[in-house]
């Protein structure tokens, strides 16, 4: 029932149920007690405070809810409406008058034409005017628009678009909502001068690949869909979820996101998470890379983590010196030697990778900057205890603690590569014999 009527309309009813309750405060009146004078009265006082008709209206709609009748049908309050529409009649501005013809014809002339010289906003300009006059639909309705399969579908002579499925239309109704918006193919097949002109209108028509390279990239080129469309799960994680406590606390044991546009906001939101409760020390750091756990396989999604510790490094020397200082003394409880068997066992999961170079340079750097270290006094523990040690430190739980190692386990066999090449090829010799035999 609460979601019976869409939340701006539901925020203008609180709204006026809220006047209505301090209005009737004022003068005594219980405000629970329906009565049709009550009413005219307050919307008699609305109308001096310089209410328009609509609003009245409005406030009619609101008390009907709260009342549960039929107000606006009594026939005082129609008679009240009609002096009302008399009193202060409603005048609306004339509209500034616009020429199609004029703008379709700018729209066939730079620069909006040609489509290989035109820059990607440019473009989207013209593609969401043609869209909106072709179209004729709402704001709302066109802003609701999906670039993703299948609410989005080209075809030969036409192409297919519908809002995505969380949009809710003025009239939520099944027609409404699965409404399909047709754009015919505007002169496809161009033979003379004037339909090659027309045909420069044609939604369908596709730009050239040099027509996207003189404006800014979008995320679909660069990622591709199915990516962009992590991006948004990544969103919807990251940035609207923030408030959930789990997600909050597992947000700050993320590495950095890369420093790219397109990650932009995710980035600046983990740091805000990461540093709610002000900087961290050069030790919290180094435990919060430590913190971050990796999949065996996967070494390359530490990457941002190693870039953002040397960068850390870098730039508390002091403090660094302090914490050496501080491991010659007493190294088994140190934080170096975790840092550095960490780095290595980084470097021992990407040295095998045909992409692990980058993760390679990164680890490097981060010993580098570490300086000369006595490995002597380090010790290098089995992958297998490292496991345990960390399924131990997150859950007191056995039972737990046995799950995260076998979940563990199991998705490090599921990325591994040399697993991931022997099943693909065997699954593809396989197809292959089928065919031989078919």
């Amino acid at each position: 029932m609460l979601s019976a009527r869409k939340a701006s309309s539901a925020s203008i009813y609180h709204r006026v149920w809220k006047s209505f309750f301090s209005w009737c405060r004022l003068r005594g009146h219980p405000p629970l007690a329906f009565s049709i004078p009550c009413i005219l009265n307050f919307l008699q006082s609305g109308l001096d405070s310089g209410l328009a008709l609509s609003s009245l209206k409005g406030q009619i709609s609101a008390l009907s809810v709260l009342f549960q009748r039929r107000i606006a049908a009594n026939l005082q309050v129609k008679t009240f409406i009609q002096g009302v529409s008399h009193v202060v009649p409603t005048y609306r501005m004339p509209l500034e008058t616009w020429d199609l013809n004029l703008v379709l014809g700018v729209l066939q002339e730079p620069p909006f034409e040609p489509l290989q010289d035109v820059p990607l906003s440019v473009l989207s300009w013209k593609v969401a005017f043609l869209v909106a006059v072709t179209s004729i639909r709402r704001v709302s309705e066109l802003a609701a628009l999906s670039c993703r399969a299948p609410f989005l579908a080209f075809h030969q002579d036409k192409v297919v678009l519908r809002p995505s499925p969380a949009f809710l239309p003025k009239v939520v109704s099944s027609f409404h909502l699965n409404e399909d918006i047709i754009l015919p193919s505007f002169c496809p097949q161009p033979k003379h001068r004037v339909e090659k002109a027309l045909h420069t209108l044609d939604v369908c028509q596709p730009p050239s690949d040099s027509s996207i390279t003189h404006g800014p990239v979008s995320p679909n080129e660069w990622l591709g869909e199915k990516d962009f469309t992590v991006c948004d799960l990544l969103t919807f994680l990251v940035i609207e979820s923030q408030d959930d406590e789990n997600l909050y606390h597992t947000i700050r044991l993320l590495d950095p996101f890369p420093d790219h546009p397109l990650f932009k906001n995710l980035r600046q939101t983990h740091q805000k998470i990461k540093y709610s409760k002000g900087a961290f020390s050069l030790i919290e750091e180094v435990n919060h890379f430590l913190s971050v756990s990796v999949c065996d396989s996967l070494p390359l999604t530490r990457l941002e983590g190693l870039n953002d510790l040397r960068k850390k490094l870098q730039q508390h020397k002091d403090e660094m010196k302090d914490i050496v200082r501080d491991f010659q003394g007493n190294p088994q409880n140190n934080v170096i030697p975790k840092l550095v068997m960490s780095l290595l066992e980084l470097s021992k999961k990407a040295v095998d990778l045909d992409n692990g170079r980058d993760v390679l340079e990164a680890v490097g750097s981060c010993l580098g900057e570490l300086g000369p270290i006595d490995f002597c006094t380090i010790a290098l523990q089995h992958r297998k205890e490292l496991l345990y040690g960390r399924a131990g430190g997150l859950f007191e739980d056995k039972e737990l603690q046995c799950v995260l190692i076998i979940l563990t386990l199991i998705n490090n066999i599921l990325t591994d590569q040399w697993f991931l090449g022997d099943y693909f090829s065997t699954k593809s010799a396989k197809r292959k014999n089928i065919e031989e035999i078919q």
